[in-house]
């Protein structure tokens, strides 16, 4: 029966063409979930507690919404753009250039205060040093919480780890053929939603 579905999924995937919506906040939503799945009691504790205290109107403030802050965000702060992705070249990879030669953050910088031109791999390693040191000012090490919930999901995002000139997938023009009403689906629920009904 599944068998059947995929292909019943697949012929209708051809009907018509379709704008695809991208990772977007339900892939970060979904990445939070697994996360929260695999964490300890005491780490997940330690987790919700410290989301607790978030006041940011952006989002909820339970884990899977949380990892959509960072893109909300950005929106905001232009200068958080390039901490979302690593372009490391197909054709040439080299992680230096990819990650703006990785220049470490300045002494008693906070990794939020950071400058615009670092990469999603070392504002990772920025984050997680802040949310594991016991110093950290809290606000911070919320922000950092927030950030890293982000980030991890952007790195599970192909396009968001290499690229083949075409600024990390962005000037790569998707169309997803699909039946009026599957297609209505994917355009309002990306393609997570094809995907968790197609992939049953």
């Amino acid at each position: 029966m599944k068998a059947l579905l995929a292909v019943f999924c697949a012929s209708i995937a051809w009907a018509s063409p379709q704008p695809a919506a991208a990772w977007g906040d339900d892939g970060h939503k979904i990445v939070a979930m697994i996360a929260e799945h695999y964490l300890t009691p005491d780490v997940h504790n330690t987790v919700i507690a410290l989301l607790a205290q978030d006041t940011d109107p952006l989002t909820a403030h339970d884990m899977a919404s949380e990892a959509t802050w960072a893109d909300k965000y950005r929106n905001q702060h232009r200068e958080t753009a390039s901490w979302h992705f690593v372009d490391i070249e197909i054709d040439n990879p080299d992680i230096d250039a990819a990650c703006f030669g990785r220049a470490p953050l300045p002494p008693n910088t906070l990794a939020s205060n950071g400058p615009s031109q670092a990469c999603v791999l070392d504002k990772i390693i920025q984050f997680i040093t802040e949310v594991e040191q016991p110093n950290t000012d809290p606000e911070e090490r919320l922000v950092a919480l927030k950030f890293l919930l982000h980030f991890v999901g952007d790195m599970h995002q192909p396009l968001h780890s290499s690229d083949h000139n075409d600024r990390g997938g962005n000037s790569v023009k998707v169309i997803v053929r699909m039946g009026s009403g599957l297609g209505q689906r994917l355009g309002h629920g990306g393609v997570s939603d094809f995907q968790s009904r197609c992939l049953r």
